[in-house]
């Protein structure tokens, strides 16, 4: 899970309390491009996919945000050659998305070397505390596009004979387009898909079949739906529908919706790149986190002293929390490692979206057998897992120095 850490100076914890607005610094996000994944070379007229995962490292949540993919020349002011665009989530601190585009290199590009840049908030639209780190920049090779079939002069073969030689026979399937009912569901819930798939061969395919897939950020993908694709002419398209439902089971989160053709492998293409189509596509979930800073009076106690303390949860997902449970606990270590349970709820009522639950407590005993030292504070929130989240990197708040006097 991920920590979020007030950095309080553990001496004057009471005087940072009356401290003035913004005395700590603004809370600013910082987005930066932490990979980017493309093929090392690309053919002329070839599509490619790129994944890029971007990371806000900075000390506040970063809103949606526009992201650019370009293929250019490795010459400075030169426009791009092809560009993808598009919007990416919001991104809690330490929070990362993985985002997968598909970039068509220009059929007409002379063979050599080129770059992919990725552009993160390209309209600048946040305020963050380091603009200087939104670009990444990979090197890709560009070759040449084969020749297409072409039906050379026949020669002769014998007297009275003439043959041609045999034209350069090519199978091609591409996922041309996919829309989905909706880019994010409930588990169980049914999503349907319409996708187009075509032969850019000059080859008649034999039968295949395509299907729809679900993509986690790292693991296996999930096969929702299967149809078959019947035989195709060269340059004919043919409409895939799919209808799944989600499984119960599955994990709230970000995925990516993929519509694979030929995934069965029935028969080998001259390009396997332009298989899939892909759509960012979210299983929504609750996501429990921090709605305010935790606060503790006072700063400093002896054993076996009490305590007030105050906090706040919100329901940032999108759908209900079934209960918010929190845990608060003591340790000698920033990390919050092997704890003293100071006070724990099961979390009551559900939570709906945006709504918060205060944490208002007075009397909050501390150990009576703590040595005197700074020891830190926090709230665990859903600390044993029950409530699947969309995000579960974000449920501490603190953690905040407490200082047990003699």
């Amino acid at each position: 899970m991920k920590r979020l850490r007030c950095g309080f100076v553990a001496v004057v914890v009471a005087v940072l309390f009356s401290a003035p607005a913004g005395a700590l610094g603004p809370f600013e996000p910082d987005l930066q491009i932490q990979s980017v994944s493309a093929p090392a070379s690309a053919v002329a007229g070839a599509e490619i996919q790129v994944a890029v995962r971007f990371v806000n490292r900075g000390a506040g949540g970063a809103d949606s945000f526009m992201a650019e993919l370009w293929l250019e020349e490795q010459v400075v002011g030169r426009p791009p050659l092809a560009t993808a665009r598009w919007r990416v989530r919001n991104l809690s601190p330490g929070d990362d998305v993985l985002e997968r585009r598909v970039l068509r290199v220009p059929a007409t590009l002379a063979a050599g070397a080129y770059s992919l840049r990725v552009f993160a908030d390209r309209d600048l639209e946040l305020t963050e505390s380091d603009e200087s780190n939104n670009v990444a920049v990979r090197a890709i090779q560009v070759t040449a596009a084969p020749p297409g079939p072409t039906t050379p002069p026949s020669v002769p073969a014998g007297p009275g004979t003439m043959l041609a030689p045999p034209r350069d026979l090519r199978t091609d399937l591409a996922v041309e387009s996919m829309t989905p009912s909706a880019t994010s569901a409930l588990p169980g819930e049914r999503i349907t898909v319409q996708a187009r798939i075509a032969n850019r061969g000059n080859v008649t395919t034999v039968a295949s079949s395509a299907s729809l897939l679900l993509r986690p950020r790292t693991g296996a993908d999930q096969i929702l739906q299967t149809v078959g694709i019947p035989r195709l002419a060269a340059g004919a398209s043919q409409h895939a529908a799919f209808s799944a439902r989600l499984d119960l089971a599955v994990t709230p989160g970000t995925y990516t919706l993929v519509v694979k053709a030929d995934s069965d492998n029935a028969f080998p293409e001259v390009d396997e790149a332009n298989n899939q189509a892909t759509v960012e596509f979210t299983v929504a979930g609750p996501d429990l986190a921090a709605c305010g800073s935790l606060r503790v009076t006072p700063g400093s106690v002896r054993p076996g002293g009490g305590i007030a303390i105050s906090a706040c949860i919100q329901n940032i997902g999108t759908a209900e929390s079934p209960t918010a449970p929190y845990r608060i606990v003591l340790s000698a270590s920033r990390r919050l490692d092997s704890p003293r349970v100071l006070r724990q709820a099961a979390g009551g009522s559900p939570l709906g979206v945006r709504a918060t639950l205060n944490i208002n407590l007075s009397g909050v005993t501390v150990p009576a057998d703590l040595a005197p030292a700074t020891y830190y504070l926090g709230v665990l929130v859903d600390p044993d897992g029950r409530v699947a989240e969309t995000n579960e990197r974000n449920n501490t708040i603190g953690p905040l120095a407490l200082v047990i006097t003699p």
